[in-house]
């Protein structure tokens, strides 16, 4: 199952596993918790997240996060987002649990390239080099996510942002 929405339109209650697509406007140094100062190149990242939670902690409230420059940096990926000129493009919401590091994994088979060592996947326990991922051309990348998506019979979501 497959559509475009708004971030509106997305069920309050839904849990779920997400990618969320990042324009980095300009090359960026940026600290990131414990991780340090990184180097971020202009360009699209995808990055890979989850949200299981109840609200604020399910997918419609960890994507508001997301997009909002009103916050704390808790996790490494606010670092990102917090920054001007870092901006959320859209999301592909996947309506299944504890799939973050399959959704990782589909990212590096679709040719995207990991970034930096443990960024968001510092307690992963699936080997993940990276929930953060380089992207070469959004339009491409996103053809290939979603027919992948498509070939394991995932629901998914495509969310404008």
């Amino acid at each position: 199952m497959f559509s475009h929405t708004n971030l509106s339109d997305v069920p309050e209650k839904a849990k779920g596993s997400y990618i969320l697509i990042l324009h980095v406007k300009e090359d960026l140094k940026v600290r990131i918790g414990r991780l340090g100062l990184q180097y971020i190149s202009k360009g699209y990242y995808a990055y890979v997240g989850s949200a299981q939670g109840k609200p604020p902690q399910n997918l419609k409230g960890r994507l508001r996060r997301h997009v909002s420059k009103e916050k704390k940096a808790k996790w490494h990926i606010d670092y990102l987002t917090l920054r001007k000129g870092v901006t959320p493009v859209k999301a592909i919401i996947v309506f299944a649990e504890n799939i973050e590091h399959d959704l990782s994994k589909i990212l590096e088979k679709t040719g995207q390239k990991p970034t930096i060592k443990g960024f968001g996947a510092t307690d992963c326990k699936a080997g993940c080099h990276s929930h953060l991922y380089k992207i070469h051309s959004i339009d491409d990348a996103t053809r290939k996510i979603l027919s992948s998506l498509r070939r394991r019979n995932l629901s998914f979501v495509v969310v404008n942002l």
